[in-house]
């Protein structure tokens, strides 16, 4: 139809994590975990005060790489509905995007880009997937290059046919 937007279940863009990307990013923060806490267990009792931020720190680094994994699990989904994970949660319905910023200085995840929103959606952190704070959603970290670029451009061609109906 003539002056509309894409369907509400049409697929736009899919981005998809490198499997790579999430095993090199995991045995990191899992192998650096595990060193932090076998050289507090390995530190001299007396030394007790140096070992509480060692273990603190690998416990930390552990978890971090548990969630890591958790969330490179599944990609996101595009449609003329909004931004999803690809077991179907709504992160960002299609109205709240405003604009895509990927400029090469500009704040945002490796091989991603930043959408600008019309109101803020709340503070979330899928690592190595994405962020939102406020009206900024970052999306990018674990996905290729080549993958983070086709899904921005999918929503750029969204957002350019919104305007474009918008205007009619």
């Amino acid at each position: 139809m003539e002056g509309t937007v894409n369907t509400q279940n049409e697929v736009l863009a899919v981005l998809y994590i490198s499997r790579i990307r999430r095993y090199l990013g995991t045995g990191v923060l899992f192998g650096g975990g595990v060193f932090m806490v076998m050289l507090a267990a390995s530190t001299v009792a007396s030394n007790f005060v140096a070992m509480i931020p060692m273990l603190l720190i690998g416990a930390g680094m552990l978890w971090l790489a548990w969630r890591y994994w958790n969330a490179t699990s599944s990609g996101l989904i595009f449609t003329g509905a909004g931004l999803f994970r690809q077991d179907g949660t709504l992160i960002i319905p299609a109205e709240a995007i405003e604009d895509l910023d990927r400029t090469t200085f500009g704040f945002r995840p490796t091989n991603g880009f930043v959408l600008k929103l019309n109101r803020p959606v709340g503070r979330a952190w899928q690592p190595g997937v994405y962020w939102s704070y406020g009206k900024s959603f970052a999306v990018g970290g674990a996905n290729s290059k080549v993958a983070g670029k086709a899904f921005g451009d999918g929503i750029v061609m969204y957002l350019v046919e919104k305007k474009a109906a918008e205007k009619m």
